[in-house]
């Protein structure tokens, strides 16, 4: 029997039957559908301003393409592996398909394609 001084006596629910939760309530995370570019890696000539750009002044539009994405201009140039983390966040962002790996290898063997297609996608999404 419990006395005064205690641990919960005078609280409300004492001596009453206490629930024990045995499984813990779960969030159910929905992730949106992945699509494919709307692009494709040799789709240059689908938005021939950004082609000319890309082709002519790379670094611009490099530098544009990261303000696009609310990143520092610099980061293309001046970051190690920067290309590859816009690319990566381009995807995150509007929801395409790929992977790092996939990120890295277009960049490495088609960069100013990789380009031009990043750059079209996120100004055809408003950005």
């Amino acid at each position: 029997m419990a006395g005064y001084g205690q641990p919960g006596y005078g609280q409300p629910g004492y001596g009453q039957p206490q629930t024990v939760v045995v499984q813990q309530p779960q969030t159910v995370v929905v992730s949106p559908q992945l699509r494919d570019w709307n692009h494709g890696i040799c789709g240059c000539f689908d938005d021939c301003a950004t082609c000319a750009l890309g082709t002519f002044c790379p670094a611009i539009l490099a530098c544009m393409t990261a303000s696009k994405m609310g990143e520092n201009p610099c980061v293309p140039i001046c970051i190690q592996g920067g290309m590859i983390a816009m690319r990566t966040k381009t995807r995150m962002m509007l929801n395409i398909k790929g992977s790092i790996c996939s990120d890295c290898c277009m960049l490495m063997w088609c960069g100013y394609c990789a380009l031009c297609q990043m750059h079209t996608e996120l100004k055809e999404a408003g950005y």
